[in-house]
């Protein structure tokens, strides 16, 4: 959930509801990047930020910047990161299965490092 800076400066009270945050900016529908350098499309990319710190770089910004505090759900975060790595892994094992290199001989370098991070990850999990 974006909270509009507006309404943050309307009531201060949002702001200490919330321990870290993204920066995400509606001119352009992108996040702050880490040390507030640049911009990102990529939630995963964005910066995470103190909300007090982050409130610093925004609280001045006029409304036609359209800036918005996210704050952070770690739970949530970490659903995602682990949908994303779970593709990766689906990903890893389909090109290894779709490989020719074991039916012609050794294995190929690609493969094996496929197969050396497959390993690891099936190994942790």
């Amino acid at each position: 959930m974006r909270i509009p800076i507006e309404d943050i400066r309307a009531n201060k009270d949002l702001l200490y509801g919330m321990d870290c945050v993204r920066i995400w900016t509606g001119q352009g529908g992108l996040y702050w990047k880490e040390n507030y350098c640049g911009y990102t499309n990529s939630k995963a990319e964005a910066g995470v930020f103190p909300a007090h710190e982050a409130w610093k770089h925004v609280g001045h910004c006029g409304e036609e910047k359209h800036e918005h505090l996210e704050p952070v759900d770690a739970i949530e975060d970490m659903h995602e990161y682990l949908q994303g790595a779970k593709g990766l892994l689906m990903a890893v094992r389909m090109e290894l299965d779709g490989c020719f290199c074991e039916d012609n001989g050794p294995e190929c370098d690609r493969c094996l490092e496929l197969r050396r991070i497959l390993e690891f990850f099936e190994e942790k999990s």
